[in-house]
């Protein structure tokens, strides 16, 4: 039995960075707490409160914040490109630009579905850069981007299949939900004169 129950708990554990909760995104009556005022401030990794900037030598990236200025978020250790695996970087001096690293364990069509929530730009479709392909879109290597409104994806070497999460949306709470372009998860509009019907 408690062999069973450690696998449980390990499992859970291991599941569970998978999950970023954001309260301004789902909760309509949120407020954020009061920004610090002896640190520099970013956005929280959900967009929505101000936190401290990590600062050297601290964890980043994946659902962590971002660093200070002068400071890039880069990988603490070497990683062979077939490791498909969530991992926390650290915030140093005199790194290449490198983005912040999101990739999961890959599944048949490289796509697996988690929930997340960051602004990244939307890939170009451009065929002469070195890269990943994706969906007809070439990623290029070392560079994070959205490749539609759901899908954000990596290329850690050129020619191999990019590492992709899919954000996952809740259910609205209405029954004529609206997608809006540019954005993932269809969202519910107040009722119009055009789309009331009256009974008579």
């Amino acid at each position: 039995m408690a062999p069973r129950a450690l696998l449980l708990l390990l499992a859970v554990g291991y599941a569970s960075p998978l999950d970023l909760y954001c309260p301004c995104f789902m909760e309509a009556d949120y407020t954020c707490p009061a920004p610090p005022t002896d640190c520099e401030l970013i956005s929280d990794a959900c967009g929505c409160c101000d936190v401290c900037a990590r600062q050297e030598g601290e964890s980043c990236g994946y659902w962590l914040t971002g660093c200070a200025s002068g400071l890039t978020c880069g990988p603490s250790v070497c990683l062979r490109p077939d490791v498909y695996s969530l991992r926390t970087d650290r915030c140093a001096c005199g790194l290449t630009c490198v983005p912040f690293v999101r990739t999961a364990k890959r599944h048949e069509n490289g796509v697996q579905q988690v929930p997340i929530v960051d602004l990244v730009p939307y890939c170009d479709h451009v065929t002469e850069v070195e890269g990943c392909q994706y969906d007809g879109v070439t990623i290029p290597v070392g560079t994070e981007c959205k490749v539609d409104d759901c899908t954000w994806c990596y290329c850690p070497v050129a020619g191999q299949n990019p590492g992709c999460v899919t954000q996952d949306c809740p259910a609205p709470p209405c029954p004529n939900p609206v997608s809006v372009p540019g954005q993932c998860c269809p969202v519910c509009h107040p009722p119009t004169l055009e789309n009331l019907s009256i009974n008579q």
